[in-house]
């Protein structure tokens, strides 16, 4: 069965992430959304490290929401992440 369309929004602020994903929800639209809350996660989840393997539970996104404010590794932007996922070449990313 195919999944439904994904957005992985990378926020590490709580109450931003639940504004953004009531928006969808309010507003219909039908997608899964999957939330990290830091750079690493962000990275795993792209590259399909652990836990974030199993693409079936965890599928490649075709949406990325990315807080731009939001730290990564050693205190730099998560964009350097991005060059070690595979695949992303179909996917969108908004900051």
């Amino acid at each position: 069965m195919p999944h439904k369309p994904t957005i992985l929004l990378a926020e590490d602020n709580h109450d931003d992430a639940e504004l953004t994903i009531r928006a969808f929800r309010n507003a219909g639209v039908d997608v899964s959304i999957f939330l990290v809350r830091d750079a690493d996660a962000l990275i795993q989840y792209l590259s399909g490290e652990e836990p974030y393997a199993d693409r079936e539970k965890f599928p490649r996104p075709q949406l990325i929401l990315l807080d731009g404010r939001m730290h990564g590794p050693a205190g730099g932007m998560p964009f350097s992440g991005f060059g070690h996922a595979q695949n992303l070449t179909r996917c969108q990313s908004l900051c």
